[in-house]
C-alpha cells in the first residue's frame, strides 16, 4: 500500500509536511481553499477603482438594482502563490448575469447562480491583478448578493468530486466512495492509486486503496472505493456524531497529489411502503428506525436558528433556498433533519397553445443548474434527508425528479401536491385540518391540498403523508404534532415560522405539549 514518505512532493496548497503526513484524519487538511485576504495584500471596493482607496468593504456585500453603476472591484498583489497550480476564483454568491474581468480580459458571463461560480483564472494573472465584475441591468429581478469571494490554488492532478454513502448491516456498516480524479501532470497520467480512510479522532477506523488505471483518452477518471466498519457508530439526531473521511491521490511513482477532508455521518435512509399483511406502514426510516418529522419552515438562515429549534424540541427543518453552508452544517451538528428546497422560478411552458413565446431557449436550463448545484455541494450532508422541488405546479417537474435521483438515488424527493405520485416520494401537502388526518388514520378517501376531489386510499397508500407549510396555529398545529406520533403513515410537519414571534414560538413549544427530542424521535 502507498504511503506518505518524508520524501513526498508536497505543494503549496498543503499547511506542511507535518500535516500531510500525520495519520490523523484531525490534521490532515487540504487547504486548497485559502481565503485571499490569508497570503495576498486584498482591498473590496465598489465602482470605479479609486473607490479602492475611499475604503474597505465588508462581505456579504449587496448590489441594489437601483445602483447606476453595479460594478464590484477587487485588487491584489502576489503572482509568486499560484506558479504551478491551476488558480479558480470562487464567488459564492446569488447572481442574475455579471461579466468578469480580469485584468482587463473578458474571462467569462456568470448567469443565474445560486450559490457558487468556479472560474479558473491563472491564464490572466500576473504580479498586481484587478478583478472587475460587472452586474447586467437588473430592472424587475432580485438584489444581488456576493457572500465570499476565494482563491483556490488546486493541485494539476486532483479529486475533482466526491460522493459517498453508506448502508448499514447487523454490527457493520459498508461506505461508498465515488471519486473523480483529473490528471494534470505527467506524473499523474499514468495512473496511479487512492487510499481512502475513516478515522474517529486520532484513531483511523478503516482504510481501503483502490487503483487508477493509466489516463488514455481522457484527462480525467472516476472511480468507486468501498470500505466496512465494524460496530460503526452512527449519525442520528439524539447523537449527531461524524467521522473525519481522508481520500489521498497519488501518482504512481508515490508522490502525492491532493489530500481532501471531510466531516461524514455514517447513516442510512429507507423508505419503506405500505406492508399489506402486516398494516404498516408506509414510513421513512433512518438507520432502520422510524422518523417523525416535527420541524419549521426557515426562510431566513440565521446562524442562531438551528440551535433555537433544537432547544425547542423540534427535530427538522425545511430550508428554502439552502445557500448559507454554515447554516446547514450547524443543523448537522445539532442533529437536525433537513429537507432542502430549491426555489426554482420557470417562466414559459411549451406546452401551452397561444402562449407567447419568450426569449427564454430553455425554460428548464435554470431549474437544472440550481438543482445540480444544490444536490452536488450538500449531498456528503448526513442531516439532509430530503430534496425537494416545491410545487406541483411547476412545469417539467417529473424531469426534474428524474434528474435529481440521477444525481443521488440514497434520498428522498419531494413535489407538493404531487396526488399522481408521479415525482414525489410523500403524499405531500402545504397543509390540512384533523378531519382529513383523521380519514388518513382510517384509511379512508381524503381531499388535501386544495383539491376538492376525494383521493381514495388505494392511491397513496404506498406513500406517507408530508404536511410541508402548516398554519402557526397553536391549538391545532399541536393536535397535529401530535397525531404525527400516533397516525403511522403520518410522516410530520414542517410549520410556518415567518412572522412568528421567537417568544411565542418558545412558549408555544415548550408549553407542556413538546415531548423530549428523544421520545420523539424513538
Amino acid at each position: 500500500m502507498a504511503c506518505l514518505s518524508e520524501n513526498a512532493c508536497l505543494g503549496r496548497h498543503y499547511a506542511g509536511k507535518r500535516n500531510a503526513l500525520s495519520n490523523s484524519g484531525e490534521r490532515i487538511k487540504r487547504l486548497a481553499l485559502r481565503a485571499v485576504a490569508d497570503d495576498f495584500i486584498f482591498n473590496l471596493g465598489t465602482g470605479v477603482p479609486d473607490a479602492v482607496q475611499q475604503g474597505i468593504v465588508k462581505l456579504p456585500h449587496l448590489i441594489e438594482r437601483e445602483d447606476p453603476k453595479r460594478l464590484f472591484f477587487i485588487k491584489f498583489d502576489g503572482s509568486q502563490y499560484w506558479e504551478g497550480f491551476d488558480t479558480v476564483l470562487q464567488i459564492d454568491a446569488c447572481i442574475v448575469s455579471a461579466s468578469l474581468y480580469v485584468n482587463g480580459n473578458f474571462v467569462t458571463n456568470i448567469e443565474n447562480t445560486l450559490m457558487t461560480a468556479l472560474i479558473r483564472v491563472d491564464p490572466f494573472l500576473r504580479g498586481k491583478n484587478s478583478i472587475y465584475l460587472k452586474f447586467a441591468a437588473n430592472e424587475a429581478g432580485p438584489d444581488e448578493v456576493i457572500r465570499s469571494l476565494s482563491l483556490y490554488h488546486l493541485p494539476k492532478s486532483r479529486v475533482t468530486d466526491l460522493f459517498l454513502k453508506s448502508r448499514i448491516y447487523p454490527g457493520r456498516a459498508r461506505i461508498y466512495a465515488d471519486v473523480t480524479v483529473k490528471a494534470g501532470d505527467i506524473g499523474m497520467a499514468v495512473g496511479g492509486s487512492i487510499i481512502l480512510s475513516l478515522h474517529d479522532g486520532s484513531k483511523t477506523v478503516s482504510e481501503t486503496e483502490i487503483q487508477i488505471p493509466a489516463f488514455r483518452k481522457n484527462h480525467w477518471a472516476s472511480v468507486r472505493a468501498r470500505m466496512d466498519i465494524d460496530d460503526p457508530r452512527l449519525w442520528r439526531p439524539e447523537d449527531p456524531f461524524r467521522y473525519s473521511a481522508v481520500i489521498q491521490l497519488f501518482r504512481a511513482d508515490g508522490t502525492i497529489a491532493d489530500v481532501r477532508r471531510i466531516p461524514y455521518g455514517v447513516r442510512e435512509l429507507l423508505l419503506k411502503r405500505y406492508d399489506r399483511r402486516r398494516k404498516e406502514g408506509p414510513r421513512l426510516l433512518l438507520n432502520g428506525l422510524p422518523v417523525t418529522i416535527k420541524g419549521a419552515v426557515a426562510r431566513q438562515q440565521s446562524a442562531e436558528l438551528p440551535g433555537l429549534l433544537s432547544r425547542m424540541g423540534l427535530n427538522a427543518v425545511r430550508v428554502v433556498d439552502p445557500s448559507d453552508l454554515p447554516f446547514l452544517e450547524t443543523c448537522e451538528t445539532e442533529g437536525l433533519l433537513v429537507m432542502c428546497e430549491a426555489q426554482l422560478e420557470i417562466h414559459a411552458n411549451p406546452r401551452q397553445r397561444g402562449r407567447r413565446k419568450t426569449a427564454v431557449s430553455d425554460p428548464l436550463e435554470r431549474p437544472f443548474a440550481l438543482l445540480g448545484e444544490m444536490v452536488t455541494r450538500l449531498q456528503n450532508h448526513a442531516s439532509v434527508i430530503c430534496w425537494s422541488i416545491g410545487s406541483r405546479k411547476l412545469f417539467g417537474n417529473e424531469v426534474l425528479g428524474e434528474f435529481i435521483r440521477s444525481l443521488d438515488d440514497t434520498r428522498a424527493v419531494n413535489c407538493e401536491g404531487d396526488l399522481r405520485f408521479t415525482v414525489s416520494d410523500f403524499f405531500s401537502a402545504s397543509d390540512c385540518g384533523m378531519k382529513e388526518l383523521t380519514a388518513v388514520a382510517e384509511h379512508k378517501a381524503v381531499s388535501v391540498g386544495g383539491v376538492f376531489k376525494l383521493l381514495p386510499f388505494a392511491r397513496y397508500k404506498h406513500y406517507p403523508l408530508l404536511l410541508c407549510e402548516a398554519a402557526f396555529d397553536t391549538e391545532e398545529l399541536k393536535e397535529k404534532f401530535t397525531a404525527a406520533q400516533s397516525i403511522d403513515r403520518f410522516l410530520g410537519v414542517f410549520a410556518e415560522i415567518e412572522g412568528v414571534d421567537i417568544s411565542e414560538m418558545n412558549k408555544f413549544f415548550k408549553g407542556g405539549f413538546a415531548q423530549s427530542r428523544e421520545a420523539a424521535d424513538g
